[in-house]
């Protein structure tokens, strides 16, 4: 890739937090890359990010989105990008001053790179925390291939056999290749996108897996996918606008499954068995971490969305 410095397009979805919006918005004017672009999509249901956007910078584009989810928000704004890299941000995230920097300059390090995101700081609340029970629990899910839920595997952006995936972005060291990038800042050049087009937007809830869809769509289709720990970025994960711990796995455990179905799945019958032992196999860890946080509710969820797809 010629040495030039390309248009970036930022685009930011946002619903109801324009408090964290305004955090992330005054990191993205501090970057040290300045041609770039900034569309926000906004699916709020008052007027609070319009009226913060048009005070904030005439240098923002605002779009109103109709439909609903985060995958709708996503397709909205790629209809408005102009850039030749195309980056998504959460809006509870803030972005290190040389986040744009680092990013492209992996798109001009390495050939054929489809996408890339950065050094994922102060994410994953919810692991159960190492120490013996910690040990246990992960050796357990080593076995049935249970990663994501309360405990994560080794590696970094996996996909699993079973359709679950290893995050880790939070301990690169280097730039890593990965089989999918996190949608709290990933960036996508103009012609990967072309290949893949659009976002899923089958999926259900405040949309997990949606960025892990889309990128490992952008795996398959030949391009490298890479992990950089120079562009950093801090996940704070408001509170605001999140559903209830139970609520949030549930969409979590049903969107893994429409995930594995539309993209790791491949008819056979041993890749299935595996696939069901392993939600199987994912009742101890929730049950048990239900009783430890004292949220049975866990368990109901759980139940609820082992009935939500049958195939």
């Amino acid at each position: 890739m010629q040495n030039k410095n390309h248009l970036i397009s930022l685009i930011v979805c946002t619903m109801n937090r324009p408090r964290e919006l305004k955090r992330l918005l005054q990191s993205l004017f501090n970057q040290s890359y300045k041609n770039y672009e900034i569309i926000v999509v906004d699916g709020s249901t008052n007027m609070k990010t319009f009226e913060l956007v048009k005070k904030f910078h005439k240098k923002i584009k605002y779009v109103k989105q109709t439909g609903r989810g985060l995958p709708n928000a996503r397709n909205l704004g790629l209809k408005f990008a102009k850039g030749s890299f195309i980056a998504f941000f959460d809006d509870d995230c803030i972005i290190h001053k040389d986040w744009i920097k680092e990013v492209i300059s992996v798109f001009k390090r390495y050939k054929n790179v489809g996408g890339v995101c950065g050094k994922i700081k102060k994410m994953y609340s919810d692991r159960i925390k190492l120490g013996t029970f910690g040990k246990i629990m992960k050796f357990y899910a080593n076995i049935f291939g249970i990663s994501g839920f309360f405990v994560t595997l080794d590696g970094i952006g996996k996909v699993l056999e079973t359709g679950f995936t290893t995050i880790n972005f939070d301990k690169v060291l280097k730039d890593t290749e990965t089989q999918w990038i996190s949608g709290c800042d990933m960036c996508f050049s103009r012609n990967a996108i072309k290949v893949v087009k659009n976002f899923y937007e089958g999926f259900i809830g405040n949309a997990y897996y949606e960025d892990v869809d889309f990128s490992y769509r952008v795996y398959k289709s030949g391009f490298k996918l890479y992990c950089c720990p120079n562009a950093v970025v801090d996940h704070l994960v408001s509170k605001t606008n999140r559903k209830t711990l139970p609520k949030l796995k549930y969409y979590q455990l049903v969107n893994q499954k429409i995930f594995f179905y539309r993209n790791v799945y491949s008819g056979n019958f041993t890749q299935k068995l595996r696939f069901g032992l392993a939600h199987l196999a994912l009742f101890v860890p929730v049950f048990l971490y239900s009783v430890y946080s004292c949220n049975l509710k866990l368990v109901a969820s759980y139940l609820k969305a082992e009935l939500y797809l049958k195939y």
